[in-house]
């Protein structure tokens, strides 16, 4: 079994010595906020500058994992745990609630630079500077699993970053491959 996602905390100890992770990407983190939000007191804001936010997630079953992500890059990076009022299903619902002033959103830059010009037209994009302060997307399979010469070289071609790219219409959701 292989798929694309990202590593999380709810893997148990057992499964985590059973699965073989590669790096494909890592991209910063983002924060976009409502245009009517007063905007942060320093140049280079910190995600805890927005502890006080209500934030925005993906609902799990167009992003699977994205809230419990969210809630640990809040907790490491920040030091807070986040006040999440609504789910979007989808890109374009974050994107109008973001629009209406319902809260906040993080998510890595690759996927904002997509459709950069719509989202700067709702909200203000910070980069975020903390340490750790990135996405990583990786190729995870069991470590006993065989990998099929065409996944190897689609996993060669997207390490050497040839279809990057590609990943900004991807959702953080894992996908099976084989």
């Amino acid at each position: 079994m292989l798929g694309i996602g990202y590593l999380s905390s709810a893997l148990e100890e057992d499964e985590q010595e059973q699965v073989s992770a590669q790096l494909l990407l890592r991209s910063p983190l983002v924060i976009v906020c409502p245009k009517n939000r007063r905007s942060p007191m320093r140049a280079l804001p910190k995600l805890k500058d927005f502890r006080h936010d209500k934030f925005l997630s993906l609902d799990p079953e167009y992003a699977f994992g994205h809230e419990e992500w969210l809630r640990g890059v809040c907790k490491q990076l920040g030091g807070f745990e986040p006040d999440i009022v609504a789910l979007a299903n989808s890109p374009e619902s974050l994107i109008g609630m973001v629009a209406a002033g319902r809260g906040v959103c993080v998510g890595p830059e690759i996927v904002i630079r997509e459709r950069e010009q719509t989202w700067r037209s709702v909200g203000d994009v910070y980069l975020l500077t903390e340490p750790g302060s990135h996405f990583e997307l990786f190729a995870i399979r069991k470590k006993q699993s065989r990998i099929e010469p065409t996944i190897s070289k689609f996993i060669e071609i997207l390490v050497a970053g040839k279809i990057v790219s590609s990943f900004s219409n991807v959702s953080t959701k894992f996908f099976p491959l084989a």
